[in-house]
């Protein structure tokens, strides 16, 4: 477990980076998150409490983050549904699956003026 910790704490810190670095030089950012179904991943018991917690702790990292230092977030885990229709396996997305992230991106890029 200290590795998984010494790992999402090493996320938090690179992502941390990326941001203020970003907000430094005056560069537009948009963090997302990604929509992982866990129920198709065919862990072992042990590994799907260890991984299920990791993913918990990196997408908290991101909302955590996105609070923090105000920057905007399409959260496409929550808005992409996790069936059969949008993606492939645990985490590819179908060809409808990548039109609704693509769909989500482009309203949040439009609407926070990134493009015209």
């Amino acid at each position: 477990m200290r590795f998984i910790d010494f790992g999402v704490k090493a996320f938090e810190r690179n992502l941390s980076n990326i941001i203020f670095t970003c907000k430094a030089k005056n560069v537009k950012i948009l963090l997302s998150t990604a929509p992982i179904c866990e129920e198709k991943i065919n862990w072992t018991q042990k590994s799907r409490q260890v991984m299920s917690s990791v993913i918990k702790k990196c997408r908290d990292v991101i909302y955590k983050l996105t609070s923090i230092y105000d920057v905007p977030l399409v959260d496409n885990a929550s808005l992409i549904p996790m069936d059969e229709t949008t993606l492939h396996n645990e985490s590819h997305l179908t060809d409808k699956g990548g039109d609704i992230l693509a769909k989500n991106l482009y309203k949040e890029i439009t609407r926070l003026g990134f493009i015209k």
